[in-house]
Order: C-alpha cells, then structure tokens, then sequence
C-alpha cells in the first residue's frame, strides 16, 4: 500500500517460471471490465491510479 501510495502506478507483468528473461509480448492496457486484469504470458500492464 505504501508503494501504491508513493508512486500511484502499479506495473503487472506475467511470465512462465524460468521465462522473465523473454522480452514483453505484449504492453496491454488497463480497461475497467470484468477481464481487464486478465493477463496472457509475458503481458506487460501499467495502471495508473489519478
């Protein structure tokens, strides 16, 4: 909560255990929808809390 206070952008990225070095496959934006946290392998995701 600290850093979510701090910063107000939470970053998510998702990988296969042994694949974080494999670059981003995709930047996905944030949309306020039941699946907007979904995430596929290596998906990057910036939220911006304002």
């Amino acid at each position: 909560m600290t850093a979510i206070h701090t910063s107000r952008i939470i970053e998510y990225f998702t990988s296969v255990n042994g694949e974080e070095d494999k670059p981003v496959s995709r930047m996905n934006d944030w949309t306020d929808t039941p699946y907007g946290l979904v995430l596929a392998d290596r998906e990057f995701q910036q939220i911006a809390l304002w």
